[in-house]
């Protein structure tokens, strides 16, 4: 039987001890195929249906004469699953770039093109393939998170709860509609389950997929860079190298130069997808600065992010509101960060924080709770925070019913998401 050799990792944020990844089944061993992978495909299916039936209820409430007592003239009820940015990725689809305003570039080509591609087999329907699409990337989302979680910290409770988080935020909601966050989180976190395999290629690939998805994607470098580093010191030292490479090609230079290249690809793949599309819009319509100029002017300029995050605290305090949901996503965040030190490993904690400043990097900062899902490692911390909480010494012996009304107040938090997006009194 052959084994895997170890590759350097970071060392567990708890105790300082060096992460041990759970051994990986040999090729050719027959396993149990229901114990193998039914735990994930049906928990995620659980997360999956709860979440679409909530979305369904705050449908219902839009239904309703006090619904129509608080939309605004910008309400997008009309539109359903296409709201807000769902009509521009929709019509990406159907007419390409070429048809459209300037600052609809800023809207990335991986999920509006996948849906062009599957509304052709669906009879020239890509407003139903998009839909498709980002429902069934939120389920390849969920199943590819259990996965991360489990093999790279060995930990199944909080794979399963980091799901449940991640269904259950309720900027998650852009999932179920015509949006590119569940793309770009099924690419990112299949990125990194590869990486954390060894499958060097096949994370390139789905990180360039992820920055193409999002502009945010690209924040995966600081991630990768970070994963790669103790690797790429014990190879600059000679004393190891990727998993895929023999022994024998161990010790020597060009094995290690080969080994050295792949971790540089993987760390730069999410820059190359976006110099990709920029080289693109360049050689199309002679200019790539419409994205940034187009972003820009959406979020009203560009602000440092902690004097920006205490402006949002002083205005809330105040009695102006108007950020006062950007504002409790971003303390959750914070939170979440805070308490997850000591159990996510430092890479993913950089990236989320990285996230979180870039959401925050904005005199309008709209849209900070959704922009948060960039990260993987957001649901992951978020389940950390929630298994703190159930812990301490006030609710230690009732996690049972603290975790129930933790997940009920956040069904309930989704559901009014929803509703006020659709009245038009937040922008998702």
């Amino acid at each position: 039987m052959s084994s895997r050799l170890r590759i350097p990792s970071w060392p567990c944020r708890s105790c300082g001890v060096r992460e041990a990844k759970p051994e990986i089944q040999p090729h050719g061993v027959e396993a149990n195929v229901k114990d193998r992978f039914a735990p994930e495909w049906i928990l995620a299916a659980q997360a999956w249906i709860v979440v679409r039936l909530v979305m369904g209820l705050a449908w219902l409430v839009t239904e309703t004469s006090w619904f129509a007592s608080v939309a605004t003239k910008d309400s997008t009820k009309s539109l359903g699953l296409f709201l807000w940015d769902g009509t521009y990725y929709r019509d990406i689809a159907k007419y390409g770039y070429a048809d459209l305003d300037e600052f609809v570039r800023r809207f990335f080509p991986a999920y509006p093109l996948l849906g062009r591609a599957g509304g052709w087999l669906l009879g020239n329907r890509p407003d139903i393939a998009l839909i498709l699409l980002s429902n069934a990337a939120a389920f390849a989302a969920s199943i590819l998170l259990y996965r991360l979680v489990v093999e790279r910290m060995g930990d199944e409770r909080l794979a399963r709860l980091s799901v449940w988080c991640l269904a259950l935020w309720p900027a998650s909601a852009a999932f179920g509609w015509v949006y590119a966050e569940a793309f770009a989180m099924a690419f990112a976190c299949g990125a990194m389950l590869a990486f954390s395999r060894g499958h060097h290629g096949r994370a390139a690939v789905l990180a360039m997929l992820a920055s193409l998805s999002r502009p945010t994607g690209v924040l995966l470098c600081v991630v990768f860079a970070l994963e790669a580093a103790p690797q790429m010191l014990a190879l600059i030292r000679g004393t190891g190298s990727g998993e895929d490479e023999s022994p024998q090609a161990k010790k020597t230079l060009v094995g290690r130069a080969i080994a050295t290249s792949r971790l540089l690809v993987v760390v730069s793949s999410p820059a190359i997808g976006l110099g990709l599309y920029l080289l693109w819009l360049q050689d199309r319509f002679g200019t790539y600065g419409s994205v940034t100029e187009a972003q820009a002017q959406y979020r009203a300029g560009w602000h440092e992010p902690f004097s920006r995050f205490g402006q949002a605290v002083l205005e809330v305090a105040t009695g102006d509101r108007r950020d006062i949901i950007n504002l409790g996503f971003a303390v959750v965040v914070i939170a979440a960060l805070v308490v997850g030190r000591r159990r996510l490993p430092l890479p993913w904690l950089i990236g989320l924080g990285a996230t979180l400043l870039v959401s925050l990097s904005a005199n309008n900062i709209d849209s900070l709770g959704r922009y948060s899902l960039s990260s993987c490692a957001l649901p992951v911390a978020l389940a950390a925070l929630v298994q703190y909480v159930c812990s301490l010494p006030l609710l230690k012996h009732h996690q049972r019913s603290a975790n129930i009304a933790a997940f009920s107040a956040s069904s309930a938090f989704l559901g009014l998401y929803c509703v006020l997006a659709w009245s038009g009194r937040m922008i998702p």
